[in-house]
């Protein structure tokens, strides 16, 4: 189900959703904003009984009128509150809604008046410390750039200053866009209408900063053709279990079959991990090749079990053809060892390219394939050429050679999205970091090429190994390595 809840707009498309509301579906700009407003009233009801007081700062545009609508609302529910305003908005719906504050008897001040009080100066009452809640409705989703002088001085104040007890942001946190230092820092985001992606893994001093939503009514149709940004939610561990499961009436080819190479010396774990995974998980059939006699030995030695066999066998295994899937790359620092030619026998096939194999020169060896590429933050660099300053850029730059490829990425990070050739992308917005340690992406390629192997799409396979993943976000408050997070999985399920 194609649910706006679901989905992620940047500001431009934002800003086309809003005038397509008011223009093309006919609804008012006063009864939109109205309807932000009342969103905002009800939807952060436990924060306005916080505090002794509730201070609205308010720009000159639609921000700004939810701003004011917001603190009409809150004056006739009986709460203390103050607006303050650098200059009278020229958007009729915010002239509508300061008017009604107003009118109301909503106090109105300046921000001069604001900066008075942090200077002593003000003959304003100066309240205790953490007794005020804030709201930041200075700047929406229409601005960027730096902020001009004046409100820079006002937010950085706004940060500082020892008042406020709780900070929320309407739509997006004032200021913030790249390269900004100066930009308001809330405690709470509420996105109004859209989810926006200026707002994707928005974390202050290395904690997620907690966002509410709520829909406004904004119609999808204007987005039907172009390319979908959409937000994965962890699906439950007992579909995982159910999607995972042998078939008692099948075989070992009918569980997944799939081929491991990678584990050059010194690196003999990471390709162990991937297998494991991939056994562990209901595999039925795997099969590792690597250039390493130790790490050939090594893995018998974990595993007596295991088909292993040495790189020069992979130009004429029978088991190769049988294979469902490829994955290549972990425990490698590139793909020099590769013997190249080989690749023909994997036309058709998934291949998943982790580590060393996340390389554009390799692009075109393995054109014929269905391509999965699972770079970090580092690797992905090396793959599109550039550092992206943001996850927008990132996304721009994986739509930009996905498309150009054909491949899919899933580019790894505490957000994390994959990338379809169509341009599609699903965004993965649940930390967890107990996956910080070395090793985790060797488990979550083996674990994608589980389900790829039974034949899940790429966009199920992916959903279903990263809600297996987040299973154990909150488990317990040590650091495991990657061997114990395999264990800890395998019992799951």
């Amino acid at each position: 189900m194609d649910l706006i809840s679901n989905r992620l707009f940047d500001q431009h498309e934002t800003k086309l959703m809003d005038e397509n509301a008011w223009q093309k579906q006919g609804i008012p700009e006063e009864v939109l904003m109205g309807m932000a407003c009342q969103s905002l009233f009800l939807a952060n009801a436990e924060l306005w009984s916080l505090g002794s007081s509730i201070w609205i700062f308010c720009g000159p545009g639609g921000n700004g009128g939810d701003g004011y609508g917001l603190g009409y609302l809150l004056h006739q529910a009986g709460f203390n509150v103050r607006i303050w305003e650098e200059k009278e908005s020229k958007k009729k719906a915010s002239v509508f809604y300061r008017n009604l504050a107003k009118e109301a008897g909503v106090p109105l001040h300046s921000f001069a008046d604001f900066m008075r009080i942090s200077l002593g100066t003000s003959t304003l009452e100066i309240p205790k410390k953490h007794s005020v809640i804030c709201v930041d409705a200075l700047l929406g989703t229409g601005t960027s750039g730096e902020l001009k002088k004046e409100l820079a001085q006002l937010v950085t104040e706004l940060n500082r200053t020892e008042i406020f007890q709780y900070r929320l942001s309407i739509d997006l946190p004032s200021g913030f866009s790249k390269g900004n230092a100066i930009f308001f820092k809330p405690d709470r985001i509420h996105e109004l209408g859209t989810r926006k992606w200026e707002n994707l893994g928005f974390a202050l001093d290395g904690r997620f900063i907690q966002k509410v939503f709520t829909p406004l009514g904004f119609s999808l149709d204007l987005f039907s053709e172009l390319p979908k940004s959409k937000i994965w939610e962890p699906l439950p561990l007992t579909k995982i279990k159910l999607e995972s499961e042998r078939k008692e009436t099948g075989h070992k080819y009918t569980a997944g079959s799939a081929v491991f190479i990678g584990g050059e010396s010194g690196f003999n774990g990471a390709i162990v991990l991937a297998q494991s995974a991939f056994q562990g998980f209901g595999g039925g059939i795997s099969k590792i090749y690597s250039p390493s006699e130790e790490t050939r030995n090594f893995s018998l030695v974990q595993d007596p079990s295991r088909m292993v066999q040495s790189l020069e066998f992979l130009e004429s295994d029978s088991f190769v053809d049988k294979a469902k899937v490829i994955v290549i790359g972990p425990g490698t620092r590139n793909l020099d060892f590769f013997p190249w030619g080989t690749e023909s026998r994997f036309q058709d096939k998934w291949l998943v390219l982790d580590a060393g194999a996340v390389d554009p020169k390799y692009m075109d060896r393995f054109s014929k394939s269905k391509v999965l590429l699972t770079p970090h933050s580092g690797e992905f660099e090396r793959l599109v050429g550039k550092k992206p300053a943001t996850l927008m850029q990132a996304k721009d730059m994986a739509r930009e050679f996905c498309q150009a490829t054909n491949a899919n990425v899933l580019y790894k990070g505490y957000v994390s999205f994959l990338c379809e050739p169509n341009g599609d992308i699903h965004v993965w917005e649940k930390p967890n970091s107990k996956l910080a340690v070395m090793g985790t992406g060797d488990i979550l390629a083996g674990t994608i090429a589980r389900f790829l192997a039974k034949d899940y799409a790429l966009i199920d396979s992916v959903h279903f190994s990263l809600s297996l993943f987040d299973s154990i976000a909150k488990e317990g408050n040590s650091y495991p390595t990657a061997w114990e997070i395999l264990e800890s999985l395998k019992e799951k399920l």
